[in-house]
């Protein structure tokens, strides 16, 4: 960590989303034969709010200083972040409207 780093304060419903993908991940990483059925309609909020703490962190944080480069730019990477979140909103558009 740098002197000038700032913590990350969750807002909304980042935690519950953070928490949320975790059980994902679990039940996928250590599966267990058993019937599993995934709501796929909060699906585009939990990856906005999980985007928008990559977000911070490497933007916003100040402790991202080293991994720019030549193959991995800033920019790269926001573009990348820009893009899923539009498509998380479009398909977020889509859920609504059914």
């Amino acid at each position: 960590m740098y002197i000038d780093s700032q913590p990350f304060k969750p807002t909304g419903n980042q935690t519950n989303s953070v928490k949320k993908l975790h059980s994902l991940r679990n039940n996928f990483i250590h599966f267990l034969p058993k019937s599993f059925l995934l709501d796929v309609s909060g699906m585009p909020s939990l990856v906005k709010d999980c985007l928008a703490i990559i977000s911070f962190l490497a933007f916003e944080s100040n402790n991202m200083r080293t991994i720019w480069n030549e193959e991995i730019s800033e920019e790269y990477v926001r573009n990348l972040i820009d893009g899923i979140s539009q498509e998380a909103v479009s398909i977020e558009n889509v859920f609504a409207a059914q």
